[in-house]
């Protein structure tokens, strides 16, 4: 069938736009560019954002529908947890305001999620991290009024495109691990993701994000772990993987708790930290054990039940520094055994992808729910309003689950999500 060069072109041009405006809000969400930009812009990019994702979303209302039915509902249902918490907040505006934001960028991660294949969004997101990337070098190295903290307190660490260094270190730990992930798969550009590797580790180092390094070297580790779950099926390798995320886990509890004490105070290492905070909340969530204090309704400084922390600790936090105690804190055990069965089911759909797939975009979801999982131990951003990292969470909870009897992963492509027109599957 013969179609118009122009009607062709301008299909070309309207898909690369749709590519470029994901591109941009998952940078923006990530954090990117809100050292530069007023709250004001910001907030009318996310609202507009939320529009043009609502008019993508009718264009292929069908094919949205589907992919929202193959997919897991529970983080849905977490999110429905939130915008109810309004009905038992001390703030119904602080809570409504941010619920309407976590709305807005879960309406883009559906549509993320069922827009495009997993391939596709790998790719996007090697977009993403890379462009990010280039960025934080440029303003490290020539707008250091930007890219570089003018604290003292944090002597002259990068934060790049970020309003924190812990950010940007976060940012390129996920980002040397995609860029791994290319490098080591066969293709005449596999060198880029080479320089990926280099650039991203190259950025952790100023950062002086101890937790950056820590995720990055774990995760690296893991990444021939799980390669051979596709090969084998043995507690050998299920026995490795444990051991590693231990190591993990423990490395991020001593040493980002470690480093905190020195960067903020400069005191002795028994004075403070992250532990003494995360006992407090935790006597905090007696009195509201069930449903929390509702989403965005805690840390509120002396005027919300924060200032119980604050008066009691040698430091002032603005959050738990652990996405699950600040979870648990909003929206109660209720909301954080929604979130705990959501994450083992988006594990089951990346664990069963990695089985039925062969190519590198296969490892990325069980990669990226680690990066998450690890991440969330000493920063929160497991529920953030208008965050990639939530993106990327529901957008794997709504990978299909592939045919057993395949060994293809054409599944993944196939069931619920789109494909651009002109590429081939994976």
């Amino acid at each position: 069938m013969n179609v118009n060069p122009l009607l062709r072109s301008l299909l070309t041009l309207s898909l690369a736009l749709e590519q470029v405006f994901v591109v941009f809000i998952l940078i923006l969400s990530s954090g990117g560019f809100r050292i530069i930009l007023s709250s004001g812009i910001l907030k009318a990019c996310f609202y507009g954002s939320y529009a043009i994702t609502f008019l993508l979303i009718i264009v292929r209302w069908k094919r949205f529908l589907r992919g929202i039915s193959l997919g897991d509902k529970l983080p849905l249902i977490l999110v429905a947890i939130a915008l109810l918490s309004i009905l038992w907040s001390d703030v119904p505006n602080v809570t409504q305001l941010k619920a309407r934001e976590l709305l807005g960028i879960t309406l883009f991660a559906t549509y993320f999620g069922t827009r495009y294949t997993l391939k596709e969004q790998f790719q996007l997101m090697s977009w993403t991290l890379g462009i990010s990337a280039v960025l934080s070098l440029v303003c490290g190295v020539a707008l250091r009024k930007y890219g570089v903290h003018p604290e003292a307190l944090f002597d002259g660490a990068w934060r790049g495109i970020y309003l924190h260094k812990n950010i940007l270190g976060t940012m390129m730990a996920l980002s040397g691990v995609f860029f791994l992930l290319i490098a080591r798969s066969p293709g005449k550009y596999n060198w880029l993701g080479w320089i990926g590797v280099a650039l991203s580790f190259l950025l952790i180092i100023p950062a002086k994000s101890g937790g950056g390094r820590i995720v990055f070297f774990f995760l690296v580790l893991l990444i021939p772990l799980y390669k051979a779950l596709r090969f084998r099926y043995n507690l050998l390798i299920f026995f490795a993987i444990v051991l590693v995320l231990s190591g993990a886990v423990a490395s991020i509890l001593f040493f980002d708790n470690f480093g905190l004490i020195f960067e903020t105070l400069g005191k002795d290492a028994t004075l403070t930290g992250r532990v003494p905070i995360w006992n407090m909340m935790f006597k905090q969530l007696e009195f509201r054990p069930w449903l929390g204090y509702a989403y965005g309704g805690f840390w509120r400084g002396w005027e919300g039940p924060s200032a119980y922390i604050w008066r009691h600790s040698n430091w002032r936090p603005n959050y738990g520094h652990n996405g699950y105690m600040d979870l648990l804190l909003e929206l109660g055990w209720i909301g954080f055994a929604v979130f705990v069965l959501a994450f083992l089911m988006t594990i089951k759909r990346a664990f069963l992808c990695i089985r039925s797939t062969k190519s590198v975009e296969g490892l990325f979801p069980l990669l990226y729910l680690t990066h998450l999982g690890l991440g969330n131990l000493s920063e929160s951003r497991l529920l953030d309003p208008n965050s990639m990292f939530w993106v990327l969470f529901v957008s794997i909870s709504l990978l299909p689950i592939p045919d057993r009897s395949s060994t293809s992963e054409n599944n993944l492509d196939a069931s619920s999500s789109y494909k651009i027109q002109g590429q081939k599957n994976a």
